[in-house]
C-alpha cells in the first residue's frame, strides 16, 4: 500500500512509525517535505540529529507535491502546519487519494466547502486527526452520557494548561506556527482537542463568549490564555460548558468535568482516571489505566484510518466534524477579540 506523508515533523514521523508497525514492509511510504530538518523525533519528543531521516523510516521523498501525487498514493497524510493544510488536502483529493488531515483541518473555513465536495464526489475516506477521540477516558465520559448517568446536565468544566516552551523542547516555540496568529497559532487552535472533545459529547453550542488574550510572558502574537463559555440548548435542558485553556501553566493539567441531576463525573487526563459520583452516593472510580501510553492512541487512530480506506469502518472523525470543531474554535477566537457573545 502506497501512502504519502506530507510533512515529516514530529507528527509526520509518529504516523510513519505507526504505519511501519501496522503494515511492515507492505507499506510503501513516500513523502513531500519542505523544511527537511535533519532530526529524528521520538515518541517522547526527543530529537536526535540524523543525516538521513528517510532511511530511518524507509521513505522515498519527492521534490514537489505534484511529483509525490503522481506516484498515485492510496492515501495522503497531511501533517504540515495548520495554514498549509488546505492546498495539500485539496490537491490530494483531486488526485483520488484518501485523506488523513491532522487537527485542525485548517486555520480558516476558506476552501473547506470545495474540499468536502471533492471528497464526497470521489467517495473518499477522510479522517481528521483528533487522537483524543480514541482515548478510553474520553470514551468513558461518552459512555456515561449515553447511558443517562448524568440525568439532566447542569454544567460542565473543561480545563487545560501546559507550558508551550516545553511542548517541543528541541525547537524554539516562538519560531513555530503555534505562536503565530496568522498561521493558526494560539492556545485555542493548537489545543483544539478540548473543543473537539466538547463537540463530540454535546454537539455544536448555540452561543460562545470568550475572554483572555496575551499575558506578555511568552514570545507569541496569538492568545496564550482563553476562557470560553459555550451555551447549549438541548431538548433535555439548557446548560453551559466553561472551557479554560492556557499554554502557561506547569505542571500540565487536563481535566474534564460533567455535572448533572443524577450524577457527576471527572476525567483526569494525566492521572488517567474517571471518577463517577452518583446522587447521594460516594465517588467511585469507573475507569483507570496508569499504564496507558500516549503513543498507543496514535497507533489505534492509524489502524482505524487503514480500516476506513479499505471500507471496513467509517471515520470516527469525518471531515464534516472536523469542520464543526474548527468553526467553534474560530468563533471562540473571534469572541475573544470582539469581547462579545457570538452565535454559531
Amino acid at each position: 500500500m502506497k501512502i504519502l506523508i506530507v510533512g515529516l515533523g514530529s507528527i509526520g514521523q509518529r504516523h510513519a512509525r505507526s504505519l511501519r508497525r501496522l503494515l511492515g514492509t507492505d507499506a510503501e511510504l513516500i513523502a513531500f517535505r519542505q523544511r527537511k530538518a535533519a532530526l529524528e523525533i521520538t515518541d517522547t519528543l526527543e530529537a536526535r540529529p540524523t543525516e538521513d531521516l528517510e532511511a530511518i523510516y524507509g521513505i522515498t521523498s519527492y521534490h514537489s507535491l505534484d511529483q509525490a501525487l503522481a506516484q498515485r498514493p492510496v492515501a495522503t497524510l497531511v501533517c504540515t502546519p495548520n495554514h498549509l493544510h488546505m492546498p495539500v488536502a485539496l490537491a490530494a483529493a483531486k488526485a483520488g487519494s484518501h485523506l488523513f488531515i491532522e487537527k485542525p483541518v485548517s486555520h480558516t473555513l476558506a476552501g473547506l466547502d470545495a474540499l468536502e465536495e471533492e471528497v464526497d464526489q470521489r467517495g473518499l475516506s477522510c479522517l481528521v486527526g483528533y487522537h483524543l477521540r480514541f482515548h478510553p477516558g474520553l470514551q468513558k465520559l461518552q459512555e456515561l452520557r449515553l447511558a443517562g448517568a448524568f440525568g439532566q446536565i447542569l454544567s460542565c468544566s473543561f480545563d487545560f494548561g501546559e507550558h508551550m516552551p516545553f511542548w517541543h523542547r528541541y525547537e524554539d516555540y516562538a519560531e513555530t506556527f503555534m505562536a503565530r496568529e496568522e498561521e493558526g497559532g494560539g492556545v485555542v487552535m493548537t489545543q483544539i482537542h478540548d473543543i473537539d472533545a466538547i463537540f463530540s459529547l454535546f454537539g455544536r453550542p448555540e452561543r460562545v463568549y470568550a475572554t483572555g488574550g496575551r499575558s506578555g510572558t511568552l514570545r507569541m502574537d496569538a492568545e496564550d490564555h482563553a476562557t470560553a463559555v459555550l451555551d447549549y440548548e438541548l431538548p433535555s435542558g439548557s446548560f453551559s460548558v466553561v472551557l479554560n485553556q492556557d499554554c502557561l501553566r506547569y505542571p500540565p493539567v487536563r481535566k474534564y468535568s460533567i455535572r448533572g441531576t443524577k450524577g457527576c463525573a471527572e476525567w483526569d487526563y494525566y492521572r488517567n482516571v474517571v471518577t463517577l459520583t452518583e446522587f447521594d452516593q460516594a465517588a467511585r472510580v469507573v475507569y483507570s489505566d496508569d499504564a496507558l501510553e500516549r503513543s498507543s492512541l496514535f497507533l489505534t487512530e492509524m489502524e482505524h484510518f487503514l480500516n476506513c480506506i479499505e471500507g471496513r469502518e467509517h471515520p470516527v472523525v469525518p471531515l464534516s466534524e472536523g469542520v464543526e470543531s474548527l468553526r467553534i474554535a474560530l468563533t471562540v477566537k473571534q469572541s475573544l477579540k470582539e469581547r462579545k457573545c457570538l452565535s454559531i
